[in-house]
């Protein structure tokens, strides 16, 4: 693709795994960058208060929230979600041990879910 505008102008379906402090924030710029996004969360409570409008992470907030919903932005924690989606990032949290070594056991197990 040469232009810029070529590239606005393709439309594609994103599943962010991962709603927190990377997740959510990639979500609304994907949102308001057109792309169809829906959100992926393991936590039943994350995923009923983004539905409600009511956001865990601090900058976005409820009207941030309403503009992503008008750009059709959903959330799950139904993994068959993932099936539909042209691209699918993930974006879960890796830990620090006691030795200072990720656990990265969060990304396998997102990575599994994404391959199933």
């Amino acid at each position: 693709v040469s232009e810029v505008s070529e590239v606005s102008e393709v439309t594609c379906s994103l599943t962010v795994v991962g709603l927190g402090y990377v997740g959510l924030p990639l979500a609304q710029e994907a949102c308001l960058g057109g792309m169809k996004v829906t959100g992926l969360d393991t936590d039943p409570a994350v995923v009923s208060g983004l539905l409600n409008g009511v956001s865990h992470i601090d900058g976005i907030d409820s009207v941030d929230l309403a503009v992503m919903v008008e750009a059709g932005f959903l959330t799950t924690t139904d993994p068959s979600c993932i099936r539909g989606s042209d691209v699918v990032v993930i974006c879960v949290p890796t830990p620090l041990d006691g030795d200072g070594t990720p656990d990265l056991n969060a990304v396998k197990a997102a990575a599994r879910t994404v391959s199933e």
